[in-house]
């Protein structure tokens, strides 16, 4: 249109099934009053009354029918003055185009969820050629701007983050170049890693450790761990956390880990297939105490899978991860004595014949330490300069 304000035009798409030339066979389809015209322009991408804007309308009711359209603008003259008032607005047309109708995709899914990337798939309805996909966070709103154009069905968006909500939005692209509606949302998680085998928690170097929570992740094996590990309970039924680790030397390793919780276990598999079924070493037990795997020989370049579980009662336990490369066998009988408000005295077992020792004596949760202790030639060490009514830890 060409004029601000409503001068009471009427627009009007008008059909007939028998002449092109014949007004009377003309019937009305849709009619708009000026500020109708407007809302559906803007709708179309104008920005105002006199910008071009792209109004679609759906020819359906005609389907298998030859049509003849005509565009009319209808206007009861009050004068015959000018401007504007007495003739109405103006109807600028441009562009006209009648296309097979694009229809909107239908039943969207994702599907093969990995903790980067999702497998988005639609059924499409129509004579689409390729796909817009708009995705977000949950919390985010959509702009009806795609950020992918030119998709396939299915299609792999990946870049994502894992444990994180998202959600997307897909409408249809016809070779003609129209579009269809936008459909949607679709809402889906990404998983953490170590949810699956395929997916571990990747450890690069040693000494290794972490503290976390099964009930972060979920259950996606069940059953006992497997034969070769020797326990005949069901000790996968739980949530499990699955762990990955290449050693770059060939040796021994121990594996500990530390739960409040009972019914659960500890082990180490050569391969994601062999998971439940083939167990290179194992432990579990009904009781909430440590589960070592002590002297687990390993080869450089070689992939091992580490699984934390449950018998499924309970479902999820917390849970501290520590794995160290083993040169001898470790020292054993951890103690303390002589204890004081300023001093005490470390001492430890030595089952292997060793015949030095590194130690570090530090305020209690301090953590596996990362580097070399304090190296002394007995099985004991005294430590002075305490403060009193302090909680202390060491590792030797």
């Amino acid at each position: 249109m060409t004029a601000a304000g409503d001068y009471g035009t009427l627009y009007q798409l008008r059909v007939s099934t028998t002449s092109q030339t014949d007004r009377a066979s003309f019937t009305t389809f849709k009619q708009w009053t000026e500020p109708e015209l407007e809302t559906a322009m803007q709708a179309g991408g104008s920005t105002a009354y006199n910008v071009y804007g792209e109004v679609v309308q759906s020819l359906t009711a005609y389907a298998g029918q030859s049509i003849y359209i005509a565009f009319v603008k209808v206007h009861s003259q009050t004068g015959d003055s000018s401007p504007n008032p007495y003739w109405g607005d103006r109807w600028v047309l441009d562009d006209v185009n009648v296309i097979q109708q694009c229809t909107d995709p239908s039943t969207l899914t994702a599907t093969q969820i990995t903790p980067t990337s999702a497998q988005l798939g639609w059924t499409n309805t129509g004579p689409a050629t390729s796909w817009d996909i708009e995705w977000m966070l949950s919390a985010d709103a959509p702009t009806g701007v795609p950020d992918i154009t030119g998709a396939t069905n299915p299609y792999v968006l990946s870049g994502l983050t894992p444990a994180t909500n998202y959600k997307y939005y897909v409408r249809s692209v016809c070779s003609t170049g129209a579009t269809s509606n936008w459909i949607g949302p679709l809402a889906f998680k990404t998983i953490p890693f170590g949810q699956t085998c395929a997916a571990p928690i990747a450890i690069t170097a040693l000494p290794f450790t972490e503290s976390s929570n099964t009930n972060l992740f979920g259950n996606v094996v069940s059953g006992t761990p497997g034969a070769s590990c020797g326990i005949a309970g069901n000790y996968l039924n739980g949530n499990d956390v699955f762990y990955a680790f290449t050693p770059s030397f060939t040796g021994v390793v121990d594996i500990t880990m530390t739960t409040t919780g009972a019914n659960s276990g500890l082990f180490v598999y050569g391969s994601c297939a062999n998971v439940g079924s083939i167990c290179l070493a194992g432990v579990a037990n009904t009781a909430a105490t440590p589960r070592n795997i002590p002297f687990l020989s390993v080869t450089a370049g070689t992939t091992y899978y580490i699984v934390i579980s449950t018998s499924g009662t309970p479902l999820t336990i917390p849970y501290t991860l520590t794995i160290q490369q083993v040169g001898c066998p470790p020292p054993n009988n951890l103690g303390a004595s002589g204890i004081s408000q300023s001093g005490a005295t470390l001492n430890w077992g030595n089952p292997g014949g060793a015949t030095a020792w590194q130690y570090v004596f530090q305020p209690q949760g301090g953590g596996l330490p990362p580097g070399a202790g304090s190296p002394v030639t007995t099985t004991s060490a005294t430590v002075t300069g305490l403060s009193a009514n302090t909680s202390y830890e060491f590792y030797v």
